[in-house]
């Protein structure tokens, strides 16, 4: 990660440069970086040197010398045994430190970032590597408390996470912040979560001063396990076999966005050495803006970059430069949105400029702007975003052009739009339960257990053709005789377990070994067969409660149907799908996600997935005067293609780059002509449903994210009604 000359299969030069940038610094011992962690092993020879102590503190005395609260804080505290002891008892913590600070030159295993700093040891973290939030946020209070007693604590590093939102925590990083601390988190190891759509905490708390960090290997290759997000995880930074200190003198490598993460948080801690008046946005500002893009990070992360340490230390502040967050070699799909974002950069972000993107391909040209609306995620830090929505396929470069002052800026990236390969889904087709219960056959699998069956028809699965499907047991359908265990991970992905092709019906951690059977059966004559597999009382692995499901694919069509007859474990924690992984995914790097982790499902749910174009169901009217009627589809109010909006949804009422004969009162006009608006109490709260603005806003009530409904995906905030309901609300609304 710091010095990559092609060892051990690598590609040289995929490291962030830390050689050439020790030509001008190696760190300072008047900057404290944080660990809130496992504990430290402050006896480690590569490390005693370049560990806090506490210089107010009298060790062994037993005696508060600083009056702190805290007896003996010598390294730190452990708020695991209440204690100020924060010796490392697992080895993450210590592995943290010595990517952040293990001493340089001293002829001893291996180097960190910084050759001279100080680690202060905060251990929340057990044995088992577990801990609880509180625990996390005291460890953080010391932090902002020492800083306060005059203590150098400019940041911390966090290689941790889990657990839903926490506003205590929100609030302690933000107290940090005001304290001029940056809060350095590991965005993740979810196999490729989208952190903007499924948020993964604390890295996605929106603040800023925490940078989220993404892992990259030794190719320069998103890791396999790193989550995503193109908004919300900032950077990449190598983060696969990483070799670093161990407890008891020793080393070893680890991988993770653990190990990724103090490779930015040691970059800001060598920076803040060699400007000691720089703010954390000054800090955050120049990591960002210096990365080096990638075509891996491209559009999954906000700069589209892994770290580059020596272009951090040498930025020239009088040179500036627009970056764009999209590396040469990228592909989209027609049809579908994308965030396009670019950094006009001095050593910091540049805001008050005019940018915009042009396309070879034959699209319109996108403004970029730095307004803090969606997708930009902050006014006026010099970020500028646009959502783009390739119109034609084939190669084309992206050339960006900024305007500021009268000076203009120029980047560009080159890819290719290619045709959308994969399924739809439609959620709000009829369920038409099948029970097979006394015709199929029965497969008798117990816990974490597989089967392969002959199909005598081909399946059709992303253009393949299968005669055999393997069933298992956690709820899936694969196309090899592989295992497909109960980790559940987002779509697409890779897993643990080798399987690249298969459908999520309810990937969880089912346990048919302790109650229910799973059957199927090949039902109906040729040519128009079809193969049902049904979950009947499934009971989930941590509960008593049980779950029913089934999932039919068709001779005659690529269509494939999930069926949810009972969702409801008698656990909220398993309900609805709330644990469980729902889509269908060709590869680790390609899929459809209906929810991950998310309660999204319902008794009675049925999800058609499909290939081809979307169904319409037409309104009649004829806005834009094509002599086409205009549709509204799904029921899900996304528009027609041809009046060019994003995804073809209308977003936030935001007209398209496609829309050239119609306007946002044009279909602000015809919208209200179709009678969108309400009488209806579907949640209960005792207020009516409505649409706001004639342009398909929805009450946030819903808790759609910008209070908007997108391509029928649910907001985290919606406790009380599911996509079904709201669907059969906005279809009672439509003539």
């Amino acid at each position: 990660g710091l010095h990559n000359t092609g060892q051990s299969g690598g590609t040289t030069d995929a490291d962030i440069d830390a050689p050439e940038a020790w030509n001008i610094a190696t760190g300072s011992n008047g900057v404290v970086v944080g660990v809130i962690d496992t504990g430290v092993d402050y006896t480690h020879p590569d490390l005693v040197d370049n560990l806090w102590q506490n210089p107010s503190e009298i060790p062994g005395n037993g005696i508060d010398d600083d009056g702190n609260g805290h007896v003996d804080d010598v390294y730190g505290i452990d708020c695991v045994n209440d204690d100020t002891d924060p010796m490392d008892d697992h080895a993450h913590g210590t592995h943290v430190a010595g990517t952040i600070g293990a001493s340089g030159n001293n002829g001893l295993g291996v180097v960190g970032v910084n050759w001279t700093t100080e680690i202060m040891a905060l251990k929340f973290l057990r044995a088992d590597g577990s801990g609880s939030t509180s625990d996390a946020i005291e460890c953080l209070d010391y932090a902002v408390a020492m800083k306060g007693r005059g203590i150098e604590v400019r940041l911390t590093n966090n290689s941790w996470g889990g657990g839903g939102y926490s506003t205590a925590l929100h609030d302690a990083i933000a107290a940090s912040g005001s304290a001029g601390m940056l809060f350095l988190a590991a965005a993740g190891n979810d196999y490729g979560n989208d952190n903007d759509a499924n948020p993964h905490y604390p890295s996605s708390y929106d603040l800023p001063n925490i940078i989220a960090v993404a892992s990259t290997d030794r190719n320069d290759q998103l890791s396999s396990f790193s989550n995503i997000g193109a908004t919300s995880v900032d950077l990449g930074a190598p983060g696969s076999a990483i070799l670093s200190t161990i407890p008891g003198g020793g080393y070893d490598t680890f991988s993770g966005t653990s190990m990724a993460t103090p490779h930015v948080a040691g970059a800001a801690a060598l920076l803040w050495g060699q400007d000691t008046s720089a703010t954390y946005s000054d800090i955050k500002g120049l990591i960002l803006d210096t990365v080096d893009p990638l075509s891996s990070l491209a559009g999954l992360t906000l700069t589209g970059g892994r770290l580059n340490l020596q272009a951090a230390i040498t930025c020239d502040p009088s040179n500036p430069v627009l970056l764009p967050a999209l590396a040469d070699g990228f592909r989209f799909e027609i049809d579908e949105t994308y965030a396009l974002t670019a950094r006009l950069s001095a050593c910091g972000g540049l805001p008050g400029a005019t940018v915009s993107v042009s396309f070879d391909n034959g699209d319109p040209t996108l403004p970029l702007r730095d307004d803090g609306v969606a997708p930009d995620a902050v006014a006026g830090d010099g970020v500028y975003s646009g959502h783009w929505t390739p119109q034609h396929t084939g190669a084309t470069t992206a050339r960006f052009l900024a305007s500021l002052g009268g000076a203009n800026y120029q980047a560009s990236a080159t890819g290719e739009v290619v045709e959308f390969a994969g399924y739809y889904f439609d959620d709000g087709v009829p369920f038409a339960w099948e029970d097979i219960r006394a015709t199929g056959t029965p497969l008798g699998l117990s816990d974490d257990t597989h089967v392969e069956v002959p199909v005598p028809f081909p399946v059709r699965f992303y253009g393949n053709s299968h005669t055999a499907v393997t069933i298992g047991s956690n709820g899936h359908i694969s196309f090899a005789n592989q295992y497909l265990g109960y980790g559940n991970t987002p779509i697409p992905s890779s897993n643990s377990y080798g399987v690249e092709e298969f459908a999520a019906l309810f990937w969880d951690d089912l346990n048919p070994g302790a109650g229910g059977e799973i059957y199927w059966e090949v039902g109906g004559t040729a040519p128009e067969r079809r193969l049902i597999v049904q979950f009947q009382d499934i009971p989930h692995f941590s509960s008593t409660g049980v779950g029913t499901f089934q999932v039919v694919f068709y001779e005659a069509s690529t269509d494939i149907l999930m069926q949810y007859q009972d969702v409801v474990f008698d656990h909220a924690g398993y309900d609805y799908g709330a644990s469980a992984t729902v889509g269908l995914q060709r590869d680790e790097a390609y899929g459809q996600q209906y929810s991950y982790n998310t309660p999204s499902l319902m008794n009675g749910l049925a999800i058609r997935w499909y290939q081809g174009s979307p169904t319409l169901t037409t309104c009649t009217l004829d806005v834009d005067g094509n002599g086409q009627a205009d549709a509204l589809t799904d029921g899900l109010l996304t528009i027609r293609q041809e009046f060019g909006f994003s995804g073809g949804s209308l977003i936030n009422g935001a007209i398209g780059p496609n829309c050239t004969r119609c306007t946002a009162t044009d279909v602000a006009a015809y919208l209200e002509s179709c009678a969108f608006s309400g009488t209806t109490d579907i949640d209960g709260n005792g207020q009516i449903d409505a649409l706001t603005d004639g342009l398909l806003t929805i009450r946030r009530e819903f808790g759609f994210s910008g209070n908007s409904l997108i391509n029928g995906a649910i907001g985290a905030n919606c406790t009380r009604c599911t996509a079904v309901q709201i669907e059969t609300y906005l279809d009672s609304l439509m003539p």
